[in-house]
């Protein structure tokens, strides 16, 4: 399983021996009241730093996380499938009614809302009906209508404005050996990340997240759905793997090495060009059809590990099925690792 580790930025930088004078708590703001590292006029860590002892690096893996129980029985809630039956009922109300159903309590950022201009929101008539969705999908979808989101603060599910809910940054350890020890680079590794997960969002484009390779853990900043997304691409990269190691690595041959490259297909159908890929692009050399391929849908992107002549085959379909569907920009690719 994935490991990652949420902790308060006063441990990790009295380990790596950055002297932050300011404690964070990783599901709070500091007393600079922005929300990062230090508050609002903190700089933000590099993406690269200087050499890391290995003491240091052991002291961050085994650093005990901040998650406790009670913020885990709360992700579990959230993704608990329910039905969902709201007729013109107000917002704050059916916001209500789907966190009872999940035995969530439910908080309003009142204050915020309203410096934003977004109380009345909360009263307009919404309409949601839907024979099982996940609590975190009946949120979404009632609170993107209305500017409004939700965010754990001091393990209370809270709705607030998307703005402080993308501003409200966190900092988690990510601990990428696994992915190492199968062959893969934790520089392309963070590429990947970058270029699929909310690209937009990333200090290397003017965005307010970061990223940086501490050895085999990486260390990012970034608003709580964003973390979401990064766990649930390095699982899917976890799984690639561990499917690696399991097989004592891929076997090579001379035409060609194995590559595991990330196709950014900008959210259209991941899932269907899935079967649209194995089914046309040689099909026998799928690991589900008895070869040693792999290939998975995450974040609006595919990963995939094939040898270098197939992954051409896969962006040239890819280009042109895209370019069918009217999308603008071609599939683009990132290595992340190569065998």
């Amino acid at each position: 399983m994935q490991r990652h580790l949420v902790i308060s930025v006063l441990a990790i930088f009295g380990l790596a021996a950055l002297n932050s004078p300011v404690p964070f708590n990783a599901f709070g703001q500091g007393p600079g009241g922005g929300g990062g590292f230090g508050g609002e006029n903190e700089a933000a860590p590099p993406r690269t730093g200087g050499a890391i002892s290995a003491a240091t690096l052991e002291a961050l893996s085994s650093a005990p996380s901040t998650i406790d129980q009670r913020l885990e029985l709360l992700r579990r809630s959230l993704a608990h499938r329910i039905a969902v039956n709201l007729t013109q009922m107000p917002l704050r109300e059916a916001l209500l009614s789907v966190a009872r159903q999940g035995d969530l309590h439910l908080a309003f950022d009142e204050n915020t809302i309203s410096s934003e201009g977004l109380s009345a929101n909360l009263d307009q008539e919404v309409t949601l009906e839907h024979p099982e969705l996940s609590i975190r999908a009946a949120l979404d979808s009632l609170l993107q209508r209305a500017e409004l989101d939700w965010v754990v603060l001091n393990e209370t599910l809270t709705v607030t404005t998307k703005g402080f809910a993308d501003g409200h940054l966190e900092t988690a350890i990510y601990d990428v050996a696994n992915l190492l020890a199968a062959g893969d680079d934790s520089g392309e590794t963070v590429d990947a990340i970058t270029s699929i997960v909310a690209p937009d969002s990333w200090d290397v484009v003017g965005g307010p997240g970061s990223i940086r390779e501490l050895g085999h853990l990486l260390l990012i900043r970034q608003s709580q759905r964003v973390h979401d997304e990064i766990a649930l691409l390095l699982a899917k990269l976890g799984s690639i793997a561990a499917q690696k190691m399991q097989s004592g690595g891929v076997e090579r041959d001379t035409t060609g090495k194995f590559v595991t490259k990330v196709f950014s297909v900008n959210g259209r159908q991941a899932e269907e060009l899935v079967d649209v890929i194995m089914a046309v692009v040689d099909p026998d050399s799928w690991k589900d059809n008895g070869g040693e391929g792999v290939i998975q849908a995450v974040s609006g992107a595919l990963v995939v590990s094939q040898k270098g002549e197939v992954h051409g085959r896969i962006r040239r379909l890819l280009r042109d099925l895209l370019a069918h569907a009217s999308v603008a920009p071609p599939a683009t690719e990132n290595a992340s690792s190569e065998k």
